[in-house]
C-alpha cells in the first residue's frame, strides 16, 4: 500500500518539475530571465514581469525540490 501511495505522489511532482524546467528554459532561451535577474540585482530598472517570472520560477523550483525530498524520506 505504501508503494502505491508513493507512486501516486510521484506523478504530480514529476509534472511540476517538468513544468518548472520548461518555463525556465523558455525564459532563459529568450534571455529575459538573465536580463531581469541582472537588472534586479544591480538595482537598475528591469521589467516587473521578467523579475516576477524569475521569482516564481525559483519559488516553484524550491517547492519541487522539497516535494522530492519528502518523497525520498
Amino acid at each position: 500500500m505504501e508503494n502505491q501511495t508513493q507512486k501516486s505522489k510521484l506523478v504530480p511532482v514529476s509534472l511540476g518539475t517538468a513544468l518548472v524546467l520548461a518555463s525556465g528554459s523558455v525564459f532563459a532561451e529568450a534571455g529575459d530571465l538573465a536580463e531581469g535577474a541582472t537588472a534586479a540585482i544591480s538595482a537598475s530598472s528591469g521589467t516587473l514581469k521578467t523579475v516576477g517570472t524569475a521569482i516564481i520560477v525559483v519559488v516553484a523550483g524550491i517547492w519541487v525540490i522539497k516535494r522530492v525530498i519528502g518523497l525520498i524520506r
